[in-house]
């Protein structure tokens, strides 16, 4: 794979992980936005 695709992969698994943390602190009536 190209350097800037492996790149852009990785920093989008970066991001999801941040949601899912950032999700962990919102209620449970806001998750579903």
């Amino acid at each position: 794979m190209p350097m800037p695709v492996s790149k852009g992969w990785f920093r989008l698994l970066l991001a999801s992980l941040e949601v899912n943390e950032v999700l962990q602190w919102i209620p449970p009536y806001a998750r579903y936005f």
